[in-house]
């Protein structure tokens, strides 16, 4: 058995009359049966050129004019016999019908499917709140601050410098008092046997933060020597005048 297999493509409007007319004269026709050119407009705007609907508009549209007892098929006679077809589906209007359906369905799918995700992880966050609510965790500490934090009347504190005499260091003091920290003075005993007096500036709990103020000084104030010290010892309350 041998079989043959040829696909049609849609013809275009100045092909269809030929083709409707190529019908009718293997059908037969001597020539009186004529469409208008309305009539065949028509069947191409229902038909795309697709030769099965031209030939099945062209039936009714024959159909129709001979109840009129027409030899002449127009427009309005190409219509009536289309409005035989209602109710009939149309190979066109379903394909096109089905892949927006399947368009349709396939979004509203990856719709639901994000509402489901969306739903678990507010869940899940929800479950989180409570369970912290209801259980709240200690703060994390940090290991190296805690080791850092002075104990008992201890503080940190920066050592602007070590000076021979007091009016000394109370010049370096009036230079940065403006800064808000506090300062104070400690007279010590020297190895030489010299006492000099030494400028403190800041009491900070933080050895972290005494650092930070210390980069500072070093950059906008210039002092290069100063350091961060760690003291137990009762400063002087005395400051810059």
């Amino acid at each position: 058995r041998i079989s043959i297999r040829y696909h049609l493509e849609p013809l275009g409007k100045d092909e269809v009359p030929r083709y409707i007319h190529h019908r009718l004269t293997v059908a037969g026709s001597s020539g009186d049966i004529h469409f208008t050119p309305g009539a065949l407009r028509e069947i191409y705007h229902y038909s795309r050129g697709i030769p099965r609907l031209i030939n099945l508009a062209s039936d009714r549209a024959l159909l129709a004019g001979y109840a009129e007892q027409s030899r002449e098929i127009q427009r309005e006679t190409v219509i009536k016999g289309l409005k035989s077809l209602e109710g009939e589906e149309s190979p066109v209007s379903s394909g096109v019908f089905k892949q927006r359906l399947m368009l349709g369905l396939a979004g509203l799918l990856i719709f639901l499917l994000g509402v489901f995700v969306a739903a678990l992880f507010l869940d899940a966050d929800l479950t989180l709140f409570k369970k912290n609510r209801l259980h709240p965790s200690a703060p994390a500490t940090d290991a190296k601050s805690e080791q850092e934090k002075p104990q008992g009347n201890s503080f940190y504190t920066i050592q602007l410098g070590s000076y021979k005499t007091e009016a000394e260091a109370l010049e370096v003091a009036e230079r940065v008092k403006s800064t808000g920290y506090p300062l104070f003075l400690a007279k010590a005993t020297a190895s030489d046997g010299t006492s000099p007096h030494r400028l403190f500036l800041g009491q900070f709990a933080q050895k972290a933060e005494a650092e930070e103020v210390e980069r500072t000084f070093k950059k906008v104030e210039g002092f290069s020597q100063i350091q961060v010290v760690l003291t137990s010892t009762q400063l002087s309350k005395k400051t810059a005048p």
